[in-house]
C-alpha cells in the first residue's frame, strides 16, 4: 500500500480537484456531503462551486466515489495499516451509505481488545504496538478492497463490510474472524491467546449513517461484554 503524510493528505482532500471528460469537481464538497449537482447538457463555466464544460456526466458520481475512497486508502504511516483516524473512517464509509444501493445490505461492526490494557501494562507498549500491527494485518486479508476497515482510537476497531448480502453471512464471517484471532500468536505474549468483542450493526435497517450504525453496533458490543467477552452481539432495538 502507497504511503502519504498527513499533510499531503489533508491537501488532497481540501484543495485537490478531479477531472473528469472536462468536469473538475472538488473532493472536500463530497466529503462534506455536498451533492452533485446537474447543469444543463450545454452548459459550460462555473455552477454551485463546480466547473463544467460541455459533457455528459454519466458515471461521474461513481467517479467521484472512487476517488474518494482511493485518497483515504492512500494514507499516512499507522501502527495497524488502517485507515489512520476516525474523521477518515467516517467520511469513507458515509461515501458508501449515501450511495443507496438498491438492496445492498452493510454490515457494521465495532471491535475492542479484550484486556489490551493489562497486555500494555504487563507486556509493555512496544508489544501492545506488535498486537495492534499483528491485528490490523489480519483486518486487512480477512475483508475485501471495498469494504472499510480502522481503528477509531486506543483498540477499537471499525468495519464496514460492503453489501454483505444478509445477516447470516455477516455472522458466519464475523464468527470466521473470531476463529482467526484466538489462533494468532505472538511470541511476547508467552501463550496468551487474543480475543476481541464484537458488536454488530446493519445498513440501511439499523441506520443509514455513520454515527447511526456506531451507536447500535455500540450497544451491540456493550451486550458483549457484559456477557463475557470474546464473541459478538447483534444489535437489537430492546437493548436501547
Amino acid at each position: 500500500m502507497k504511503r502519504r503524510t498527513l499533510a499531503a493528505l489533508a491537501a488532497l482532500l481540501l484543495a485537490v480537484t478531479v477531472g473528469l471528460s472536462g468536469c473538475e469537481l472538488s473532493l472536500e464538497r463530497l466529503t462534506n456531503g455536498g451533492a452533485v449537482p446537474a447543469p444543463s447538457a450545454e452548459y459550460t463555466g462555473i455552477q454551485d462551486g463546480f466547473r463544467y464544460t460541455k459533457t455528459t456526466l454519466t458515471g461521474q458520481e461513481q467517479y467521484l466515489y472512487d476517488q474518494l475512497l482511493a485518497g483515504l486508502k492512500d494514507q499516512a504511516e499507522t501502527i495497524d495499516g488502517l485507515y489512520p483516524d476516525n474523521d477518515m473512517i467516517q467520511k469513507a464509509i458515509d461515501a458508501i451509505l449515501r450511495k443507496k444501493e438498491a438492496g445492498a445490505c452493510h454490515g457494521f461492526l465495532i471491535m475492542d481488545m479484550d484486556h489490551f490494557k493489562e497486555i500494555n501494562d504487563t507486556c509493555g507498549h512496544a508489544v501492545g504496538d506488535k498486537v495492534l500491527s499483528t491485528f490490523g494485518t489480519l483486518l486487512q486479508e480477512q475483508f475485501r478492497d471495498q469494504d472499510i476497515a480502522g481503528r477509531i482510537g486506543g483498540d477499537e476497531f471499525v468495519v464496514l463490510v460492503h453489501d454483505i448480502g444478509s445477516r447470516r453471512t455477516m455472522e458466519n464471517r464475523v464468527q470466521e474472524l473470531l476463529k482467526k484471532i484466538r489462533m494468532i500468536q505472538i511470541p511476547e505474549l508467552e501463550g496468551r491467546n487474543l480475543t476481541v468483542s464484537i458488536g454488530v450493526a446493519f445498513a440501511p435497517e439499523d441506520g443509514d449513517s455513520f454515527m447511526e450504525l456506531y451507536c447500535c453496533a455500540d450497544s451491540a458490543l456493550y451486550q458483549t461484554k457484559r456477557g463475557g467477552r470474546n464473541g459478538y452481539s447483534i444489535y437489537e432495538k430492546t437493548m436501547n
